[in-house]
């Protein structure tokens, strides 16, 4: 008399955008047996006792498929190296970087001091914000190009009001902010 039942369990294909599959575990329900089981790629298959069930645990893994650095990583000396390969270095021009031209305050500022701007101010803040979005669109895989960048900074620059400036930079901190940032102290020149 067979009192064993074989049965087979395989995760829904296709994964989500992004997502790859890692493995799969699977055990008797208390009081069951389980045996012979085995996972090969997305599919388990399992003996179990005539009766008895087993729960499988499928275990993904969310990739992004962006990058993005913080300003605080890209205005370490220590990450000057990372710089190479952008087009920009550290003292060019904000201004000549995004198109655009101050009078007064930011008048004259390089890439450097913009990352190093306060943030007290929705100014303060996209020129942090917009700097690191430039470095990281020319550098990684960012959620948007350097022409992309430049264009939604100059705009906010050209339009000057609180509003346009706080909207452009939430939106790109949140790029900045989000993503995984692959480099590291290896790029030193």
């Amino acid at each position: 008399i067979n009192d064993t039942v074989q049965s087979s369990v395989s995760e829904d294909m296709p994964l989500p955008a992004n997502t790859n599959f890692v493995g799969a575990q699977c055990a008797a329900a208390v009081g069951g047996n389980l045996s012979n089981a085995s996972v090969v790629g997305a599919l388990a298959t399992l003996t179990l006792g005539s009766g008895d069930f087993a729960f499988c645990r499928y275990v993904n893994e969310f990739v992004s498929e962006f990058e993005s650095c913080t300003p605080g990583y890209w205005k370490q000396d220590q990450h000057f190296g990372s710089w190479i390969g952008t087009g920009y270095s550290t003292g060019d021009s904000y201004e000549a970087a995004f198109g655009v031209v101050f009078a007064g305050t930011f008048s004259g500022i390089t890439l450097l001091e913009a990352l190093n701007a306060g943030g007290n101010t929705n100014g303060e803040a996209l020129l942090r914000h917009s700097t690191a979005a430039l470095l990281n669109s020319a550098k990684l895989d960012y959620p948007l190009n350097t022409a992309a960048v430049i264009a939604l900074v100059s705009a906010a620059w050209a339009d000057g009001s609180a509003g346009a400036l706080s909207a452009a930079h939430t939106e790109l901190a949140g790029y900045n902010e989000t993503y995984d940032c692959p480099l590291g102290r290896d790029e030193l020149p």
